[in-house]
């Protein structure tokens, strides 16, 4: 039990979120946090927007990966650090390891109580492979006492970078889905998403290859 559970047990957890700001997951995620009555506080590049959270600006996802820009990715991540210890969150959840996945990625050492959840290329190479992101995506897992991701395919890729460490499968790690039932004939759904490996694309087309009468219109590159 954490100092703030034993000053207020009554109270809902500290959470803080580091995050891309411009993701709608993103949104959603805060917006269910403090609508639970939890302390939410957000460390982005940019404010979450979101009612009720608290923003710390701390531009991570702007930092560069060569020369002097690694030395101050570096910094940014160690300025994070000393903000959580001051802090004294309940749990640092890295929704995506994107902020991290780079030189910054060592001041995650002794971070306590750390949440780290997989969205897709942050742990899937869309390119040739990159042993340099698999060094960093391994240190990051490897310090995460809970590790969740949102699909099989992605819980898979996950367990093979670290292998040992437990993967929790997730529904977009924000909330469950309200299950409608069958489809209307005539139904159509919607798919705006990179036409990659790893994002269900195809998943989406055998299933809807056994619904009668449903139409899939796909948007991407």
């Amino acid at each position: 039990m954490s100092t703030h559970d034993q000053e207020n047990p009554a109270r809902g957890l500290r959470v803080c979120v580091v995050a891309d700001p411009a993701s709608v997951h993103t949104g959603r995620l805060l917006g269910l946090l403090a609508a639970g009555g939890h302390e939410v506080h957000f460390a982005g590049a940019a404010p979450s927007g979101v009612p009720g959270v608290r923003d710390h600006l701390l531009p991570l996802y702007a930092s560069g990966l060569t020369g002097i820009r690694q030395v101050r990715t570096l910094a940014l991540g160690f300025r994070f650090r000393e903000a959580v210890r001051q802090l004294r969150p309940d749990a640092v959840h890295l929704f995506g390891l994107f902020a991290f996945l780079s030189v910054g990625a060592l001041a995650l050492a002794g971070i306590p109580r750390l949440v780290a959840t997989v969205l897709g290329s942050d742990v899937v190479d869309h390119g040739p492979p990159s042993p340099r992101l698999d060094l960093a995506r391994r240190w990051i897992l490897s310090r995460a006492r809970v590790v969740t991701a949102l699909s099989r395919f992605l819980a898979a890729r996950t367990a093979s970078l670290v292998p040992g460490t437990g993967v929790t499968l997730t529904p977009l790690a924000v909330s469950s889905m309200r299950r409608c039932g069958r489809p209307r004939t005539g139904f159509t759904v919607g798919f705006a998403k990179r036409l990659a490996d790893g994002y269900g694309a195809d998943l989406l087309l055998r299933a809807a290859a056994r619904v009668p009468g449903l139409r899939v219109r796909l948007a991407g590159d």
